[in-house]
């Protein structure tokens, strides 16, 4: 799952206040928001890692993938206190990684030290990297490729001359990444985005897994290409949040959540966003009305489980034609 480079602007108020505040309290203030961070970054990471594994057997795409996110100290705007924040003294570490996944299967845990990745030394690989972002990126395309080649990664930790081999598990071909300063959950072709100011943080861990499949349910169902290729007309955007609203449910039951965790988010992040963004109602039918059409989904989820055993959407979800 992919992980970028962040500026941490929610932060900047800490870098304002240098002339006042003390040096200890001024890095405890980052040390903290960096900690915070990584406990949002494993939280989505974890629910993301329940959607794509637990539906990659109906996804036509699919990558083998271990659940873990890392870090690039160096790519952080203070790298110094970063590494005194987080006792991280090599460049790569352990950013956060999903629970019930490889990763976390094999022991690694956040901020753990990375040296090299398939007996290649990290801090080499990515020396001549033009911007910070690349280092990360040029680090994740590592474990990507080791993945998709063997099946498998060897990971050195700092200070072991002994590898972690960990065997990836085939997922659906889907990012989720969290934007610190935003306050939405989106998506495109590729990934879905989950702001840090998204108010479904606030909710339980299967309300958020609702809205993070609504998101995946447009990456699955090739919505942003789509749009993309006929133009965003009011009544086509419409459609494609249907489609995601009835797709919900199904992705929640084959990660092993309550399918209607779907309804229980809508009910409660709809009536809040209906009331503040009116614009929404051009594009989205009423919260209730996404509610209904939820419930239905669900009977029909039901039934099709109760018939042949299992949610498989990819044979069994009925797409409807667009006007």
């Amino acid at each position: 799952m992919r992980r970028i480079a962040r500026s941490l602007p929610f932060i900047a108020a800490v870098w304002l206040a240098t002339s006042v505040v003390p040096v200890v309290a001024q890095d405890e203030k980052y040390a903290e928001s960096l900690r915070s961070l990584q406990q949002l970054d494993a939280r989505v990471q974890t629910v993301g890692w329940h959607l794509a594994q637990g539906n990659a057997q109906y996804c036509s795409a699919t990558r083998p993938a271990i659940g873990l996110l890392l870090q690039d100290i160096m790519g952080y705007n203070r790298p110094t206190a970063a590494r005194n924040a987080l006792a991280v003294q090599t460049d790569f570490a352990v950013q956060a990684v999903a629970q019930d996944s490889p990763a976390q299967r094999a022991g690694l845990t956040p901020n753990q030290p990375i040296t090299a990745i398939d007996g290649r030394d990290l801090s080499k690989m990515v020396r001549n990297a033009k911007a910070p972002y690349l280092r990360l990126k040029w680090a994740e395309a590592a474990v990507q490729r080791g993945l998709d080649t063997n099946g498998k990664i060897d990971v050195i930790l700092a200070g072991e001359t002994e590898p972690v081999t960990i065997a990836g598990e085939a997922i659906c071909a889907a990012s989720f990444v969290v934007r610190p300063s935003d306050d939405k959950a989106a998506a495109d072709a590729k990934a879905v985005y989950i702001g840090g100011k998204f108010a479904g943080l606030a909710y339980a861990d299967d309300e958020l897994a609702a809205a993070a499949a609504h998101e995946l349910a447009h990456v699955l169902l090739s919505h942003p290409q789509w749009l993309a290729e006929n133009g965003r007309k009011l009544r086509d955007v419409r459609h494609t949040e249907r489609e995601a609203d009835r797709l919900m449910p199904w992705l929640l039951f084959n990660a092993g959540y309550a399918p209607e965790a779907a309804m229980r988010f809508m009910t409660r992040w709809g009536k809040e966003e209906d009331s503040t963004f009116l614009a929404i109602r051009r594009t989205h039918d009423g919260w209730d009305e996404r509610v209904e059409l939820i419930e239905a989904e669900i009977a029909v989820l039901r039934q099709i489980i109760a018939e042949k055993g299992a949610a498989d959407w990819s044979q069994n979800f009925v797409r409807q034609p667009k006007t």
